[in-house]
This record gives C-alpha cells, structure tokens and sequence, in this order.
C-alpha cells in the first residue's frame, strides 16, 4: 500500500469545491499517521481485508471484561486518543511487532467503535482508497434497541458505490436479534440506521426516539432519545467533513438543552444532506457554514467513560474552528 497525501480542507479551511473521491482518499488531522507511517507496511492490498489488521491492535472497552483480561483499569484512558499517530505509537507501545500481526488481547489498545473506525480510515487513507465516517445506530446488538455506532463507509469502484463496512465484525455476521445473516463488508440500511435516518424517522412518527441510546441501561438523558439523536446528526456531519471526533464528544447545538423549533429545522436540515445519498458539497457548505451550532470549536466538552464527569478539551493538530 503507498501513502496518500493529507487533505487540511475539513480543518476548517473552507469549503471550496474539490473532487469528492480525492477528498476522502486523503488524510484528514485525525487519520494522519505522521511518523508512524513508517509502520504501515506489508498491508493486504483488499481494503475490506484491512480489516482483520485492525481487529488484531484493539479490544473494545464494553464488549470485554477488561479486568478478566489482565488490562488495568487505567488503561481504560486510551479511549481517549485522538489521533492515529498517538493510537498508533500506543499500540507498538504494548506490543512491538509490525501491526499486521495479532496482538493477544491484552495487548491491545483499548478502543471503542470509533477508534476501530478511524485506524481504519489511516490504513484505507494511507492507500489512497476513499473513505469516510459515518455515525449511527446498529439495530444488530440488542433486541428492541438500536445502539450508538460507528461504521466506516469505503469507496467501492468496480460498482461506484459506497459501501458500510463494520469494522469489528467478522466478514458475515449473525444478527442475534433475528437470526438474519448479512456481510459486514456492505451493512444493510436497516441494520445500521445513520443518524439522519434515524432522526427523520423519529420526525415523521415512524420510529420511537426512546429506541435510540447508547446503552438501554444508562439513565442520562443525554444517552437516549432526541438529545442523542442530535449528537449523532451533528456528529456525522462532522464526520463527513473529515473531522472525527471522539464517540463522546460535545459541542455547538450538542450542549443545548432542550431542542427548539429553531433548532429542530437546522437538524432537518443536516438530516437531509447526510442521507440517503449525502450531496457532498451541500454537506460541506452546511458544515461551515453554522460555525456556532455545527462546526467543530477549538474546546468540547468530553464525556469519557474513563472520567468521573465531564472536562473541556481543547484541540491540536488542525483541529477546531
């Protein structure tokens, strides 16, 4: 795989018309690997086989005991890193082999979905490949709810198509819920709602915004329902934008209370250029366009489970109106 230049336009340098393939073929501030581009060698040439390199380098913080595993519980703070330089020297940190071989799980960064997604994006990026974000809901995980989630959507050029890979799955997944079989190489529609679906659903009365959440068992009222809904819209215009942020990250229209009519129509604004087929530069225009409400700032407002409440974080490396 050869290195494919950094893109600096989703930092913020304005939305001036580019070619959408080579937007989301080159690094953004996050993805950059910087030094540790070095390590990304011996890469398998599929995209959808770079998958299982990345599944090798993380164990997801929720999904395991982490304790049963051996990893202490301050290392619950690597959820926090941002970047794919820092993600990267942190993985080497653990387990100095090329990150093409498995690590045991112990081993491994402690990630989340995100960070699964967006070390894939470095290696996908690294190789020119077009890709991008997308924040949602996986209908997939628990019956009766569709769960905060993260897939990565990969340029498919034989049939000129987006596809929705999930990164930590195995190429075909068994839906518990229903028993359904589908390939993680091309997540269904109706498996993996992206946030303006699932917002316009809930508009229209064809979906209960109470079904939407982080966890059904968490009782913040920012983890469910409209409030998480608008998280996740905002969040996946970042996203599109090139600016990916951590899964708990606030900011703009994000940290208001209650949602005004004011508000509701700028997010049925953001839901209608993220989906079905996202215009690119209206989602670009949009994006900066709403420096106050939508455009990532300098400082959010981070909730991360590795914290006993939340902190303001500021942002480096081009990141941040």
């Amino acid at each position: 795989m050869t290195a494919a230049p950094r893109d600096d336009v989703a930092a913020g340098a304005g939305p001036a018309a580019i070619d959408e393939l080579a937007y989301y073929a080159a690094q953004s501030p996050v993805t950059d690997p910087g030094p540790q581009a070095a390590r990304l060698v011996d890469l398998p040439a599929d995209p959808l086989a770079v998958r299982a390199v990345v599944r090798g380098l993380f164990t997801h913080f929720r999904s395991t005991d982490l304790a049963a595993l051996g990893i202490p519980a301050g290392r619950l703070a690597e959820v926090d890193l941002r970047y794919s330089e820092a993600m990267l020297r942190r993985i080497v940190e653990l387990d100095d082999r090329p990150i093409v071989e498995e690590r045991p799980p112990n081993r491994r960064m402690v990630g989340s979905c995100r960070d699964y997604a967006v070390l894939y994006l470095t290696l996908l990026r690294h190789a020119g490949v077009p890709a991008r974000a997308r924040a949602g809901f996986a209908s997939y995980i628990i019956p009766g709810c569709t769960i905060d989630h993260e897939l990565v959507e990969v340029w498919d050029a034989g049939q000129r198509r987006w596809r929705r890979v999930d990164v930590e799955l195995p190429d075909v997944h068994v839906d518990e819920t229903d028993g359904v079989s589908f390939s993680s190489s091309d997540v269904p529609p109706d498996r993996f709602i992206v946030a303006g679906d699932a917002w316009l659903r809930c508009r229209s009365g064809l979906a209960d915004p109470m079904s939407f959440v982080v966890d059904p068992d968490f009782e913040d009222g920012l983890t469910k329902g409209w409030p998480f809904l608008r998280h996740n819209l905002v969040d996946d215009l970042a996203g599109l934008n090139k600016v990916e942020m951590l899964r708990w990250d606030y900011w703009g229209m994000t940290r208001h209370g209650e949602i005004n009519a004011a508000d509701a129509a700028l997010l049925d604004r953001v839901a209608a250029v993220t989906t079905p087929e996202v215009p690119f530069d209206e989602a670009r225009r949009l994006y900066a366009g709403e420096p106050e409400l939508l455009t990532v700032p300098r400082r959010v407002l981070s909730y991360s489970p590795s914290a006993p409440t939340p902190v303001e974080v500021e942002l480096v490396g081009g990141l941040g109106g």
